[in-house]
């Protein structure tokens, strides 16, 4: 190591001294971020790194504040929407991203400034949060004259380096495609732009320390890898969608209509399979020229993504599944499983013992298959049996309770099929979580479903948070199953983490045994 280096690295000085600002923003899953806490100083500031967190009551108070503020002085289509609220209570625990904080962005902007890196690149937000008659007085019917002011009680303004971008922006939002004010806001910050007389209310102009502009600062995303299905389409509806907060993409009922939402594909002929191969291109191109170039890989690396993005973007449009990138997990459970006697004797008793607390349980119900015809039932000889054939109307049920009760099999049934295929089609299978009330006929169909799995050949663990019902039902306690280390306090992933460790680890030594 050369003298220079060591001098660098004992005076924490930087090898390359540059004047640009980066601004990081993780589009990482909500659950992999890193938050921050909501700090105040004496004035109100907000601080990154302030010496007293602000108490949860204090932040939620600041953000009902200004909720009720913007009620009672604009209109309802300069209200806060009904995601931005949802954002918002998360707001009001104490942490906060940059993702989360442009869910919750002035209202005025919405329409305007649709896109994260927009956002972050040509406007600033300031740290002083202003007081309940501050905004009160800010919040103006004239769109034009109104400040503009986000879910926490910021001000936001427009940076003087990116008025040529915005004014481009601007003259591409079509009328029909926005709100009136929006419009209105729209063609006055155009005729602004366009005779240098924007108001210094609306404009951030910061200098650096030789009295220079400050320029415009460079966006930058996490780095993830489309190995991560479900991680990378997230990561591209973020980076390239056009949204009002995240919880809007996230609540579609499938991935393809979560991009329709995100605006990367249109909201016309999506049963057309044509139509869906246009729209999927033109996704892909966007990606390779947006996305890719930014990430830090090599030129192997950049080719492997491609292919795979590639592949991962005609599953979603094309067939509405995300294909699995790496090991199927039909195929990773038989490795873990070899024919080993102790393996083999523990999955015999543990069917066999979930078999007779289904049978018991259900033994006034005809058309079952026999134990004998479960046991011998395996993945290439399956037995041919329809769980919805049970089903028995009985007297004292209602009519919308047995089609509850159909719907739910029907469901976990479909799931069941679609996992079979997993050996010709590899793709995720979603769980399906069967919820009710106490009565409702929840452990009838999840035995059903469960004998139906077995007639399929698939290795079924049932489990519960109580031991003795766990045991009822002839599995394992939840603890026992997933290997969870009791009367420890972390967080709920790691424990998940440490939890797979332990469950391989148990496992490869039951192989090795």
């Amino acid at each position: 190591m050369g003298m220079p280096q060591m001098l660098h690295q004992l005076l924490g000085h930087f090898d390359v001294h540059t004047t640009l600002t980066f601004e990081p923003i993780e589009t990482r899953p909500f659950e992999y971020r890193a938050r921050k806490c909501i700090k105040l100083d004496q004035k109100g500031n907000l601080m990154a790194n302030g010496k007293r967190r602000t108490e949860a009551a204090d932040v939620a108070s600041i953000v009902t504040e200004s909720c009720s503020l913007r009620e009672k002085v604009l209109p309802a289509s300069r209200h806060f929407s009904d995601t931005q609220r949802l954002t918002l209570q998360d707001i009001s625990s104490g942490l906060y991203d940059k993702v989360t904080a442009f869910g919750i962005r002035p209202v005025e902007l919405v329409e305007l400034c649709p896109r994260l890196r927009e956002y972050y690149e040509w406007f600033c937000v300031s740290d002083k949060v202003m007081k309940g008659k501050d905004i009160s007085r800010g919040l103006k019917l004239d769109v034009t004259q109104c400040l503009w002011i986000d879910g926490v009680g910021r001000r936001v303004y427009l940076r003087k380096q990116a008025l040529s971008l915005v004014r481009k922006k601007l003259e591409s939002i079509e009328e029909a495609d926005v709100q009136l004010h929006s419009w209105t806001l729209r063609c006055h910050l155009l005729n602004c732009i366009g005779s240098n007389e924007m108001s210094d209310d609306f404009i951030w102009n910061a200098r650096n320390r030789n009295g220079e502009d400050e320029k415009l600062p460079i966006v930058v995303f996490s780095r993830i890898s489309p190995n991560r299905s479900t991680h990378f389409l997230l990561h591209i509806m973020l980076v390239l969608g056009e949204y009002v907060t995240e919880l809007d993409l996230r609540s579609a009922g499938s991935m393809k209509m979560s991009f329709v939402k995100a605006k990367l594909i249109p909201n016309e002929d999506l049963d057309s399979l044509d139509m869906m191969k246009t729209y999927a291109n033109i996704l892909k191109k966007r990606v390779i020229e947006e996305i890719l170039p930014l990430q830090p890989v090599s030129m192997n690396q950049m080719e492997d993504f491609i292919s795979k993005t590639s592949q991962l973007i005609d599953a979603v449009l094309l067939r509405n599944a995300i294909p699995i990138t790496d090991m199927p997990p039909s195929i990773l459970t038989e490795l873990f499983n070899e024919k080993t006697k102790a393996l083999d004797n523990e999955w015999k008793e543990r069917t066999e013992c979930q078999l007779d607390s289904i049978l018991e349980n259900m033994k006034d119900i005809e058309g079952l298959p026999t134990k004998d015809d479960v046991l011998t039932a395996t993945k290439a000889k399956v037995y041919d049996w329809d769980p919805l054939s049970i089903k028995q109307f009985e007297g004292n049920q209602s009519d919308e309770s047995y089609a509850e009760q159909k719907m739910a099999l029907t469901v976990g049934i479909n799931a069941v099929n679609k996992y079979c295929k997993q050996f010709q089609n590899q793709d995720y299978t979603k769980g399906v979580l069967t919820n009710g009330s106490p009565g409702a006929g929840k452990t009838f169909v999840l035995q059903a479903e469960g004998l139906y799995a077995m007639t399929k050949g698939l290795r079924v663990m049932s489990t519960s948070l109580m031991a003795v019902r766990s045991i009822a039902m002839g599995g394992y306690h939840l603890h026992r199953l997933f290997q969870w280390e009791v009367g420890k306090v972390a967080n709920l992933f790691r424990l998940a983490e440490v939890s797979s460790a332990l469950m391989v680890q148990c496992i490869l030594c039951s192989c090795h045994n």
